[in-house]
């Protein structure tokens, strides 16, 4: 094969200003690497595409695979495998992702994607490099042929068991957030079962997760290479084993590991650790978690089988507070069927938390994945939904869209957006950092974000918090502004 044969460009088709690594194409590239392969990682939130333009040559390219999301994001994946088809249509290009796996034959329906990898695509994608021209034996894959749309087998879930890590030498990781904050996952899936969650069609409630000697491997070389001031293991549920979990942050300690880390945790979990296992988590450097409380509503709570309860919601927050530990919670607005009393419940059920200071980091809008239960939940609403790759680049189901939320009223669509932006502001200030990396006009124009524009709008989103008030939003216009222009979260 020649040398430029091997060059396989893996696209992370993401918003602008997110800023974590693209855990899934890492993982892709360092197994490309083992196999000879040179890897070219194009992640859209940090770089445009008309910057990769000078940096790769089009010509000299095997393959590109692209990883979305459902949502505008897929635009720019769009745009990669258009540009790819049309300099050079004999360049593979393969989609994989949670979209492309809940959707596959849809999306290698479009006429510049060739296959679609179902699920986790390493070993599938290895494959097709080495089988471009049958690929009838691979599992877990969706292609055309001869003008046909084939579909075949599903793959098993891979085994964790092979070290990742060499790939992050090819990001640039002054990139992301501050440079000094590395993304890891050390388990894959979730066993639980919640409505509007991914990992029932992607994963099929299965968790596989690596072993506490791998995960420590992993981070010695990292520590060693990049020396992070902060670890996040960016996956969907760290603590389902408590003793693989308990392993693995007392090597931290042994190991004398001094990274800050964060992760998820469940509220119910969090309840049934004792003061010595949470003792533990504290001294290995946890700093905080992540926890989805989702409603203050008994039944809503039920109605997405979350199988927890908002008195585990407040026991966790108070058991993680004694032991130093920021557990930081996230709620849901607009379910189907939600009342406006179970909606009061919930705002209650913040404002209880912020009374004990702990964070709340949003009371976000409901959002409804292809192939989960809440998907199929919402159809009977007669939603108009995509019928291409395309359409889905442009269609939102969040509240902002009518076409998403066809339940909720224009008004309440409208409070529920406000009062969604309202807790997300408290989260932010909460949690700006210092000036001291700032230099010139841009010290000065944060300088007047945090110490004048946010004191108002404290003021005034505290008022319309206390007293539900939602009409005249001009202060949320000004919010909305500042937020992108100062701020950068979205």
């Amino acid at each position: 094969m020649s040398d430029y044969k091997k060059n396989v460009l893996l696209m992370h088709a993401a918003p602008e200003l997110t800023s974590f690594q693209p855990l899934s194409v890492l993982s892709l590239a360092a197994r490309l690497q083992d196999k000879g392969y040179n890897p070219i990682i194009f992640d859209s939130a940090v770089e445009s595409f008309e910057e990769l333009k000078k940096r790769v040559n089009f010509d000299e390219l095997l393959c590109l695979g692209v990883s979305s999301w459902s949502g505008p994001q897929i635009k720019k994946g769009i745009e990669a495998s258009k540009y790819v088809k049309k300099n050079n249509k004999d360049v593979l290009v393969v989609w994989g992702g949670i979209h492309a796996s809940l959707l596959p034959e849809q999306t290698v329906e479009s006429d510049y994607v060739d296959v679609v990898v179902r699920g986790e695509g390493d070993e599938a994608f290895l494959e097709i490099l080495s089988n471009i021209k049958n690929l009838r034996d691979i599992k877990g894959i969706v292609y055309k042929e001869g003008g046909k749309i084939k579909r075949n087998p599903d793959r098993d879930f891979m085994k964790l068991t092979q070290q990742e890590v060499s790939s992050y030498e090819l990001l640039n990781l002054k990139k992301y957030g501050f440079g000094d904050v590395l993304y890891y996952i050390t388990s894959k899936g979730c066993p639980y079962g919640c409505i509007f969650c991914y990992n029932l069609a992607f994963n099929k409630r299965k968790w596989r997760a690596k072993s506490p000697e791998l995960v420590l491997s992993d981070l010695d070389y990292l520590v060693k290479k990049f020396n992070p001031r902060y670890v996040v293991f960016s996956e969907d549920n760290f603590f389902v084993d408590f003793g693989r979990a308990e392993k693995i942050m007392r090597g931290f300690i042994e190991k004398g590991f001094k990274f800050k880390w964060h992760t998820t945790c469940r509220a119910d979990y969090l309840c049934k650790f004792d003061d010595s296992y949470l003792k533990l988590i504290s001294e290995s450097g946890c700093k905080s978690f992540n926890v989805g409380g989702e409603s203050g509503s008994p039944r809503i709570l039920e109605l997405i089988k979350k199988q927890i309860t908002p008195e585990q919601i407040i026991l966790s927050a108070k058991k993680c507070k004694k032991h130093g530990i920021d557990a930081i919670y996230s709620f849901m607005a607009g379910v189907p069927s939600e009342t406006k009393e179970e909606q009061e419940v919930t705002f209650k059920l913040i404002q209880k938390l912020w009374d004990m200071d702990v964070p709340v980091n949003g009371y976000f809008i409901s959002t409804a994945v292809p192939g989960t239960p809440l998907f199929e939940m919402i159809k009977k609403y007669n939603i108009e939904l995509p019928d291409s790759l395309e359409g889905w680049s442009t269609w939102q189901a969040y509240v902002d869209d009518e076409k998403g939320t066809p339940w909720l009223t224009a008004k309440h669509r409208s409070d529920l957006m406000l009062y969604s932006e309202i807790v997300r502001f408290f989260y932010i200030i909460r949690n700006l950092r210092n000036l001291g990396n700032k230099k010139g006009l841009k010290r000065l124009l944060l300088s007047f974000f945090k110490y004048l524009v946010c004191p108002l709008l404290s003021f005034s989103f505290s008022l319309r918090w206390r007293f539900r008030i939602t009409a005249l939003p001009i202060d949320m216009k000004l919010w909305l502004l500042a937020k992108k222009k100062y701020v950068g979260y979205y």
